[in-house]
């Protein structure tokens, strides 16, 4: 059914009828279908809209054109991201359908970009472990720790974000370096999780704390666990919570922040949705602006302008990573962790394929039976241990964690090393430098090639640290002294304020640390999705005299690999003459 509200269109939705409901990102087009309100990708698990829309409009857009263009769509403000206020929520007038509504605003060319607002059901990738034996922190031996830390340990100033479900900011191998967090989950306002949460399992109510531990634990304390980066800042930023279910723009907020308030590198233990059914790979993870703008925002504004790192673990369901389409979008922007047993293959639970970026050890699978030792939640019983039998006498720590949630918490304080040498490296330098220092696999690949398996190889953080010192990862220092810094003091090559650098930050070459111890689509003129001149808000939507066409059938991926706007369909002018449209 159509109807004609003045120059504007509304288009009514058919209940019950699968339809493929398509959006505009990364300058393609992605295709769902939708039956009445809830949405699938690729036959993946279903989403419930919640019948709004995510609007991002251009850097500079005052208030008064954002409300002069909503109004102009019949769509209503219910909200933005505090302190972004180019993102907006917006619901439609009654009948109006948003995938149509999100396609014209791209389509017309003056928001960088549009979609529906659904909610997603984030799965925390560290898998259950089945098995009791573990011996010792094998993976720091794998990955060349020693020998890094005989360089460095870490420094404060370089801050590792844990984005997860919550972190126990008491515990004694954490609490020390640990920054003021935040949290984003409803109804739960501390960073800590949350006791009372019938939702999550014990044990992944802790993994936002065992993620923590593997990177950045206090190391030569005479107690507990070493992380990678034991010197390292801790910021922890509770993601999600007991609710599990949640609006998919809140990543971008919570990613934000956690880049505005100081991370150097941000850790992503989590996928969006399970990415399997039964014995099934059903990567039914659709491309997110939401996700897409997060990186790109990290990438341009973080570090004062070098760029925070974004790690994700690649997934636990022995699933190509060739079907998430924010891993195939985003690659080059982000890295994607697969996770390695202790003898260095591949575990049959990792996610493999083309967008597998770097290796970590994890462990802990039907085969291999060493996990990860790390911090868990000191709430007694409350944690991994001890749901498992023979874990640690201490339950503040487990010896069970696994999964590439616990591989990519390795890459991320392995890349706090590097940083504590090199910090003026630029968000790309970093991203190579991983890569090229990685070692090779040597176990081979089950799923293909090497590079499906390890992506560059097997992370190896002592070549890391010693390539980026040597001046190998590139990069070019602002400072050599404090001459170069006016007021301030120089630190490894960049300015920082005075008063911050202390003896413990100058170590000679030779020196053994003491046994106790841009891409900028978001400031571009031009949209980057439609290469339109985003700045201007013109009075009138643009008419558009291409005809109306129906939507094209997707590829096999899911995707049409097409610039928004070839098969327009203007809110004012159409096929009929009335200004009215069909979905």
């Amino acid at each position: 059914m159509k109807v004609c509200i003045g120059a504007l269109v509304l288009f009514i939705s058919v209940s019950l009828l699968a339809v493929d409901a398509c959006y505009y990102g990364a300058g393609k087009k992605f295709c769902m279908t939708r039956v009445d309100d809830t949405v699938s990708y690729r036959g993946g698990a279903p989403m419930k809209l919640t019948g709004e829309l995510g609007i991002r409009f251009a850097d500079g857009t005052s208030e008064a054109a954002r409300r002069k263009l909503l109004s102009l769509y019949l769509l209503s403000a219910v909200g933005d991201i505090e302190g972004l206020p180019q993102y907006v929520r917006a619901r439609p007038a009654p009948g109006g359908d948003v995938f149509a509504i999100s396609r014209r605003l791209v389509e017309s060319g003056r928001v960088k970009w549009a979609q529906p607002v659904w909610y997603e059901r984030p799965h925390l990738l560290a898998t259950t472990p089945n098995d009791t034996y573990y011996g010792e922190a094998w993976h720091h031996g794998m990955i060349h720790s020693p020998e890094a830390w005989d360089i460095v340990t870490g420094d404060p100033r370089v801050v590792l974000g844990i984005v997860d479900c919550g972190t126990d900011t008491q515990h004694p191998d954490l609490f020390s370096h640990m920054l003021m967090g935040n949290s984003f989950a409803s109804n739960e306002p501390y960073v800590d999780p949350d006791p009372s949460g019938t939702n999550l399992t014990a044990y992944s109510r802790a993994h936002g704390t065992a993620v923590a531990g593997v990177a950045t634990a206090t190391g030569n304390n005479g107690f507990g666990v070493v992380g990678v980066c034991w010197d390292c800042g801790l910021l922890p930023v509770k993601y999600f919570g007991n609710e599990m279910i949640i609006p998919n723009d809140r990543k971008l907020a919570a990613l934000t922040w956690t880049v505005d308030n100081g991370a150097w590198v941000i850790n992503n233990s989590w996928l969006i949705n399970q990415d399997k059914d039964g014995d099934t790979c059903k990567l039914n993870i659709p491309y997110d602006n939401y996700a897409g703008e997060a990186v790109a925002y990290g990438k341009t504004n973080g570090r004062g302008g070098r760029g925070t790192v974004m790690v994700f673990g690649a997934g636990n369901s022995a699933c190509d990573t060739q079907w998430n389409d924010n891993f195939k979008n985003l690659h080059g922007d982000i890295l994607v962790v697969s996770a390695l047993r202790s003898n260095g293959e591949i575990t049959d639970y990792s996610n493999y394929g083309i967008y597998i970026d770097i290796s970590a050890p994890s462990g802990f699978d039907t085969v291999d039976n060493k996990g990860l030792v790390t911090t868990d939640w000191t709430v007694a019983g409350m944690g991994y241990n001890p749901h498992f039998m023979n874990d640690l006498p201490d339950q503040s720590y487990t010896k069970f964690f696994n999964g590439t949630s616990g591989a990519a918490p390795v890459v991320t304080g392995a890349i706090g090393l590097m940083l504590s040498v090199a910090p003026y490296l630029t968000h790309a330098e970093v991203i190579a430098c991983v890569k090229q220092s990685a070692a090779a696999g040597t176990q081979g690949c089950i799923h293909g090639s090497d590079e499906e398996c390890y992506g560059a190889g097997v992370l190896d953080v002592q070549a890391m640290v010693e390539n980026a010192k040597n001046g190998l990862c590139g990069g070019t220092p602002e400072c050599d002294g404090p001459e170069d810094c006016g007021e301030g003091e120089c630190w490894n090559g960049i300015c920082v304020e005075a008063g911050t650098v202390t003896d413990d930050d100058v170590m000679p070459d030779d020196t053994v640390p003491d046994e106790a111890v841009t891409d900028d689509a978001v400031e571009d003129d031009v949209d980057a999705t439609t290469g339109a001149d985003d700045m201007v808000q013109p009075d009138q939507p643009t008419v558009d005299d291409t005809p109306v066409t129906d939507e094209p059938t997707p590829d096999a991926d899911g995707q049409n690999d097409e610039t928004p706007g070839t098969d327009a369909i203007d809110p004012v002018n159409d096929d009929n003459g009335c200004g009215c449209s069909l979905l």
